[in-house]
């Protein structure tokens, strides 16, 4: 069982590294695609969904609420994200930038107030989320002809 710490620390170091490529992006930049034609903004609404679902489900999983519930729940994940992004793309980029940040503190305090709660199967599941963010970031520092880190975390992370 690790301590919720741990997570919580890559968590935030992740989320500082998205925060300081996206507060610098210029109006320009901020329309950008990146290489799988998913535009900045969208990557922002994406991962802001995907998180929430993550809290959703684990939440509906703590208390209780039946395996066949979460599990159709989660089949049916795709479509509500896909939905709940298409109603934050008509959001400003500003207010867009927001949703992520508030999605990113109720992850956090998620894994704060119910880590213990969870078995150690349900703690490892957090490390994908957090692999989906820095996947995202990558892509949004390629879009950005910024240099490739990829390689580099990955080898410090394995």
């Amino acid at each position: 069982m690790q301590e919720s710490k741990v997570i919580i620390s890559a968590f935030a170091d992740e989320d500082r590294r998205l925060r300081v490529l996206v507060e610098s992006l210029s109006p320009d930049q901020q329309s950008r695609t990146c290489d799988d034609g998913m535009c900045i903004r969208a990557l922002l609404c994406h991962i802001a969904v995907w998180d929430k679902a993550v809290v959703d489900f684990f939440t509906q999983k703590i208390s209780g609420e039946s395996s066949e519930h979460c599990i159709h729940s989660f089949v049916e994940l795709e479509k509500q994200n896909k939905e709940r992004e298409s109603v934050l793309l008509l959001m400003s980029f500003s207010d867009i930038y927001n949703e992520y940040i508030e999605t990113t503190i109720k992850l956090q305090n998620f894994i704060l107030r119910n880590w213990l709660d969870m078995n150690d199967d349900e703690q490892g599941y957090f490390a994908i989320p957090l692999q989906h963010r820095r996947h995202h970031r990558h892509k949004l520092e390629k879009a950005l002809d910024l240099p490739d880190t990829y390689d580099r975390e990955r080898a410090i992370t394995a």
